[in-house]
């Protein structure tokens, strides 16, 4: 792997390449379905025969449908090119990538742009800047090497990715280059409060049913400095909630007053996809480590075969440790 000194490095690598194929990670969020928006538009802008995809069957978030190029996405299985360039967006494990894997193994190319540390030597070509907000923020940086002008669909897309990913400018990782992104979105036409409104305020019944039990199972220990809740299958059927729905229920219970810590399960019969969120300086990603798992030092992930039971007393043991 060669590791990129800078942004201008990627810039020569995209403008080599014919055909590019980007993809971000699995179950994406905002700030992979932006990154991967934006710089399809400006790839497209250059010439370039651009597919962006989905790493699995997965469907693209209904509040994300509004950006251009959202519904463009293809599932990977499904894409049958040999592109000159893969392009890995907020991606720190290349497990993420899931069935895109073979896109991946076909492309003659393959480089990872992300925020996250980044140490595999899977990449021709890697650049991570973890002390970014967003990997939108660093697709930002990218158009200006490549020459682009910032119009409003790019700019749309870049907004909605630092916004998503410093939880609507509140979170530890947000800081004047995020805010400076932001600002030059909005000078580009980013119409915020419209997107605000999109992302944040069209919510169903359903998943505010899911909220309110997520709040109902909401348990603190270590004396009160660690948060967690969870929800099933079983639950979303009940409710007639959609997965996408259980997404963001983190950042409601990391609310709760005197709480350093707060992780989240999602079940599926024995799988858990648990999410830990910090709140000051605990480095949460050294909890998610212990269970193969990782992330950024404030919000990280983690896989769990077991019960919903089990996977709290572990988590909680491991915040034990952390939190002295």
């Amino acid at each position: 792997m060669r590791r990129a000194e800078s942004l201008s490095e990627i810039a020569e690598a995209l403008r080599s390449a014919r055909s590019i194929a980007l993809c971000g990670h699995h179950n994406p969020d905002g700030d992979s379905i932006g990154s991967v928006c934006a710089l399809t538009h400006v790839l497209r802008s250059m010439g370039k025969e651009v597919q962006p995809l989905l790493s699995t069957h997965e469907v693209i978030p209904d509040v994300y449908l509004f950006l251009e190029h959202a519904d463009e996405f293809l599932p990977a299985r499904d894409y049958r090119g040999e592109p000159d360039l893969f392009l890995a967006l907020d991606v720190s494990d290349h497990q993420r990538i899931m069935e895109a894997g073979e896109v991946f193994e076909r492309a003659r190319t393959r480089i990872a742009l992300d925020h996250h540390p980044n140490s595999e030597e899977i990449w021709d070509l890697c650049y991570s800047d973890p002390d970014a907000a967003a990997c939108g923020v660093l697709v930002w940086e990218l158009a200006s090497s490549l020459g682009f002008v910032p119009d409003e669909s790019f700019a749309s897309a870049c907004y909605v990715a630092v916004m998503t990913d410093t939880g609507r400018f509140q979170f530890q990782n947000t800081d004047a280059r995020a805010f400076r992104v932001a600002m030059q979105c909005c000078e580009a036409g980013a119409a915020v409060g419209a997107i605000a409104e999109e992302v944040y305020q069209n919510r169903t019944v359903a998943s505010i049913g899911l909220e309110m039990l997520v709040f109902e199972r909401m348990t603190l220990a270590c004396v009160g400095e660690v948060v967690y809740s969870w929800v099933d299958d079983s639950d979303l059927e009940r409710l007639g909630a959609r997965k996408q729905d259980a997404d963001n229920l983190i950042d409601h219970i990391r609310t709760v007053k005197g709480a350093r810590v707060a992780f989240f399960m999602r079940a599926s019969d024995r799988d858990i996809r648990g999410s830990l969120r910090a709140k000051d300086d605990t480095d949460v990603s050294a909890i998610a480590a212990q269970l193969s798992g990782g992330g950024h030092r404030a919000a990280a992930g983690f896989r769990f075969c077991g019960t919903v039971e089990d996977c709290a007393q572990r988590v909680v043991a491991l915040c034990q440790e952390v939190l002295g």
